[in-house]
Formats: structure tokens, sequence, C-alpha cells
């Protein structure tokens, strides 16, 4: 079994982290981590997006193809990686 840098159930895991409970490296890791997930989804890297989990095949006699298994990820993605943004800041303010 290959060990995926994306997944559905990572992508959802990332989203659920609270960036306050984390140390500065691992703050810096997650961001990277919500950029790369959130960019797979906005250019639309259906290879891998697929391959991860993201998308579901839909078959019905009107219409067929994929279909998002969580269609608020995206939107969770980019909150998450606004507060993890916050989070960084806050820090970085309190050095100064």
């Amino acid at each position: 079994m290959l060990n995926r840098y994306f997944t559905l159930r990572k992508a959802q895991d990332a989203t659920r982290t609270i960036p306050e409970n984390l140390t500065n490296e691992k703050l810096q890791a997650l961001i990277v981590k919500l950029r790369d997930f959130k960019g797979y989804i906005d250019r639309r890297d259906i290879k891998r997006l697929a391959e991860g989990g993201y998308y579901t095949m839909v078959i019905d006699p009107s219409a067929s193809g994929f279909c998002p298994k969580d269609i608020w990820l995206h939107t969770n993605l980019g909150h998450a990686l606004d507060e993890a943004l916050a989070e960084k800041k806050k820090r970085a303010a309190a050095l100064c």
C-alpha cells in the first residue's frame, strides 16, 4: 500500500488541527500541508485527488462522473489555513 501525501482523511484531519496547540515547527508544517492540499483542489489535480479518495464516482441514469466526497473540504482548508497564518502572525508579533 502506498503512503500518499494527500488523502481525504489527512486533509480532513488537517482542518481539525488547532494551531494554538502546536509548536512553531509543527505550525509551519501544518501551513505547508494546508497550502498544498488547498492547491491540489484549486488546480484541479484530478489524478492526485482521485488517488487520495477526494472524488467518488457518480453513476445515475441522467449523469455520470466524479463528485467530491466532502463538498466542504475546500472551504474548510481555506479557513484552517487562515487560522494557522493568523496564529503564526500573532506569534511573530509577540516576539517584537
